[in-house]
């Protein structure tokens, strides 16, 4: 019972997510102000969750004995006669203390890597959200959408040069498959629309799964802290990013935005960014890790049919066949990865 509730409200999860677009095409203001805006409600709603919960935000991952873990200074002090026992006892001490000191130094060090980390998975959030939104002012949300979640085969492929992970053959034709679909899904774009900045769209859409890549990347490496420590420091360094970033490119325009405007963008940042991410990592507790994983690609879904069948926007057979292949292999690709990590967070 338990796992069937905790599967409904991610289905329910993953469909709001797939929304996202049609509220964002109801504001008009340019992309950098909808991204901070929505970091600053998501962030609000997340710390009203903390404190209507009466959750603790848990700051042991800025302490540098939670990396001490299994470390432990025992260096050798073989049992001597009584003679020797006095002459070796400050040599065994001096070799104790070099060995705390070494445990204290590596703990240090893990404890100012784990900081960096956050720190760019943060700023890589930043960048994938304003890419993001910004390939929504060249291109469909359908499109935009279908680029950003290119990210699995980014990451893939980084993580054959960077951590020397092997590939199997089965996950690199599903990598040119879905590759095969994203060049259907530009060219049917390109004749649905006929719009020269489609191309930007699909850059900008590309770029926000690198983004989005390096992100997952870096909160990868992260270990000492949970889901919801972590997306609310990775929010922070977001808001810090995207407010000067903000105020020196265009300024803030909240004032100006009719009553529509407001409540959509309150939806993204509060539903979306807060409340929704909130019962997305709670659900996953009942659930297999690649499920999921699996589930995660309603978002896509739905996000394709709200392009289509809500904001009406033109899409063809050729960019039909690109979305199937794409979500399609992408989906084959989780299932044929091996033994599930655990799963990322929702892309937008």
């Amino acid at each position: 019972m338990k796992e069937k509730k905790a599967r409904l409200i991610m289905v329910i999860s993953m469909t709001v997510f797939g929304t996202i677009g049609i509220f964002v095409r109801q504001i008009d203001l340019p992309p950098q102000e909808i991204v901070l805006f929505r970091v600053l409600f998501g962030l609000a709603a997340i710390l009203l969750f903390f404190i209507f919960t009466k959750r603790k935000f848990d700051t042991s991952f800025l302490k540098v004995e939670t990396y001490v873990g299994n470390r432990r200074a025992d260096p050798d002090r073989a049992e001597t006669d009584p003679d020797r026992a006095d002459a070796d006892t400050d040599s065994a001490d001096a070799d104790l203390n070099v060995a705390v000191h070494d445990v204290y130094r590596a703990a240090k060090r893990e404890r100012n890597m784990t900081i960096l980390y956050i720190v760019m998975a943060g700023a890589g959030l930043a960048g994938g959200w304003l890419c993001f939104f910004t390939s929504y002012t060249y291109t469909t949300v359908a499109i935009a959408t279908l680029c950003n979640y290119f990210e699995p085969c980014i990451v893939m492929i980084a993580s054959i040069f960077l951590f020397k992970e092997k590939v199997t053959g089965s996950r690199l034709i599903c990598f040119l498959l879905s590759t095969v679909g994203l060049v259907l899904v530009v060219l049917g774009g390109g004749s649905a629309s006929g719009s020269p900045d489609l191309f930007r769209g699909v850059v900008f859409g590309l770029m926000s799964a690198v983004f989005y890549s390096f992100t997952v990347i870096c909160t990868k490496q992260v270990r000492s802290v949970s889901g919801l420590e972590m997306t609310i420091c990775q929010l922070i360094v977001t808001g810090s990013i995207l407010l000067p970033y903000t105020l020196f490119t265009c300024g803030i325009h909240l004032g100006q935005l009719p009553l529509k405007g407001i409540l959509c963008l309150v939806i993204i940042g509060v539903v979306h960014t807060g409340i929704i991410y909130s019962t997305y990592i709670t659900s996953m507790g009942p659930l297999k890790t690649q499920e999921v994983a699996v589930l995660a690609y309603l978002d896509p879904t739905f996000s394709v049919l709200s392009s289509v069948f809500i904001l009406r926007e033109p899409i063809n057979l050729l960019e039909i066949v690109g979305a199937v292949m794409i979500l399609g292999f992408m989906v084959l690709n989780e299932l044929k990865a091996g033994p599930p990590k655990i799963p990322d967070k929702p892309k937008h």
